[in-house]
Order: structure tokens, then C-alpha cells, then sequence
């Protein structure tokens, strides 16, 4: 079982910001994701081109799907069809944010949102409405 000294999971903006700054500071680290990694974000490019100028520092595991982590700092992933094991000293989960809404009764009505919208909803309208019930 390979072993490292930090493991990442999570290769968006702040998994490879928090890469560099490993790397920058001479400690290993290897970053799991289950995607490429992401030219799509409006930083994407420059941070992996930071990225790469590390990797004698940081091993970049893409198409690995993390399917468990155990007491004993050993995590476990699907990479390529096979079933692999890293064990590390220190981890970070990066793993980002994707709004999932799980159907309850009167999630369609009007005023109902979940955490996703309402974290994109600008605050400038916090107090605007008699009544608002929250403030971001």
C-alpha cells in the first residue's frame, strides 16, 4: 500500500490551491478526483499550470471514484476498474459543492429553495421583504 503525506480529495479550485500550497512547502501530496481536472473554472487553467510546476511534489489520480476512508487514515478508491488503497499521514476533503434537492412535500412552491439558491441569491436583498426568514 502506497503511503503519503497528505492526500487531497477534491480537484476543483480550492483541492488544487490547497495542492500548490503543499507543494510550495515541500510536502507530498497526492490529489484524488473523479473527474479531469478543471480547465472550466475561471481560474482553472492558471491553478493547474501551478499544479504542474510542483509535480515532482504531487501525484494527480483523476477518474477516482473515493469510496471509503477508515480510521486508520486509509482511504480507499475506484481507479481504472481496479480497487486501490493509499494510506496518509493528513487529508483534505475538497470535494465542492453541487446542489442535490431531495423532494420533500411543498419543495415546488413558491419561496422554497435549497441551499444552492439560496447561497447564489445576492445579498443585497436580505431585509428588502417583511418577513425574509434568512440573510446570506
Amino acid at each position: 500500500m502506497r503511503e503519503v503525506e497528505l492526500t487531497i480529495i477534491g480537484a476543483g479550485p480550492d483541492g488544487i490551491c490547497a495542492a500548490i500550497e503543499a507543494a510550495k512547502s515541500n510536502m507530498p501530496v497526492s490529489v484524488i478526483d473523479e473527474n479531469q481536472l478543471g480547465k472550466d473554472y475561471i481560474q482553472g487553467e492558471k491553478l493547474i499550470e501551478q499544479l504542474q510546476r510542483y509535480n515532482q511534489k504531487s501525484n494527480y489520480v483523476e477518474g477516482a471514484l473515493v469510496w471509503g476512508i477508515f480510521e486508520d487514515n486509509e482511504v480507499a478508491f475506484l481507479h481504472k476498474d481496479k480497487n486501490e488503497r493509499l494510506k496518509t499521514q493528513r487529508l483534505i476533503l475538497a470535494e465542492g459543492a453541487f446542489d442535490r434537492p431531495l423532494p420533500f412535500p411543498g419543495w415546488t412552491l413558491p419561496g422554497v429553495l435549497t441551499a444552492g439558491a439560496a447561497l447564489r441569491m445576492d445579498c443585497a436583498i436580505c431585509g428588502r421583504y417583511e418577513g425574509a426568514k434568512y440573510c446570506i
